[in-house]
């Protein structure tokens, strides 16, 4: 095998190859640095300073700087981050880490992070989760915490790291959701023919009061119950309008 050995010829103890041409004075093209605190820079100018862009230190961790984009003739431009340990193990796979400064000494902490990741530790279980994360904030910095998540069969979460629904929210404040317009504002329950549309309120998972239209007949009729499949406490016909509290409406 035959080697390339660059020896430092400066006093900063790093070893340069410099890739470049001369437009006047400027000097334009890319500079590559080795040494023992950094392991390999990438640094490129436009003619002024040379500028870090790439850094691979001795570890293999990378830290790039600049913009990033994938490009392909056709298809989709996938951007793959892979984590491949050799056991079997739960919470493993990659993730996006957003930083920033949080004081004027340019200290840098992450803000946000977008985590892609298994599910459990079962083999040949390939059930992934993807998981939003962001900084409670303050004086320092601290851990980002998880804020909502997709699980593999599509639930979302979104203060519940077990979400039971399509979409199921927890927070311990009064104040769960809010929808706000800035006209009319609507909420829209749209269901089959003959199908319940209902809002249902329940204590420690067991139904209490049923507000909406009912499954079983009269199929139209707006009733307030505390049962699911029982007669209704309050009735609205649909068709005549009469009213029943305790009974049905038959038009008395």
């Amino acid at each position: 095998a035959q080697y390339f050995n660059l020896d430092n010829s400066t006093n900063d103890a790093t070893g340069h190859i410099r890739l470049a041409r001369t437009a006047g004075t400027a000097f334009l093209g890319m500079e590559i640095a080795a040494d023992a605190k950094h392991g390999i820079r990438f640094l490129t100018t436009d003619g002024g300073t040379l500028t870090e862009r790439l850094k691979i230190d001795q570890n293999g961790n990378s830290t790039f700087s600049g913009a990033l984009t994938a490009t392909k003739s056709s298809g989709l431009a996938p951007l793959t981050l892979v984590s491949n340990p050799a056991n079997q193990v739960a919470d493993i796979g990659g993730e996006i880490i957003f930083t920033a400064t949080y004081r004027a000494t340019s200290d840098i902490t992450p803000v946000a992070r977008i985590k892609g990741s298994r599910e459990n530790a079962t083999a040949n279980n390939w059930a992934g989760k993807l998981t939003f994360h962001t900084s409670p904030g303050g004086d320092s910095p601290s851990a980002s915490t998880e804020q909502m998540r997709i699980a593999s069969d599509g639930n979302v979460g979104i203060g519940t790291i077990s979400p039971a629904t399509p979409l199921h929210v927890y927070s311990t404040a009064n104040d769960v959701l809010k929808i706000q317009g800035a006209d009319h504002v609507r909420v829209l329950i749209d269901g089959t023919d003959s199908s319940e549309k209902s809002l249902n309120f329940s204590e420690a998972g067991s139904l209490m009061w049923k507000l909406g239209m009912e499954n079983i007949a009269p199929f139209e009729a707006f009733v307030i119950k505390n049962n699911d499949n029982g007669a209704p406490q309050f009735i609205i016909d649909y068709s005549t309008g009469y009213v029943g509290i305790g009974v049905d409406p038959d038009g008395v």
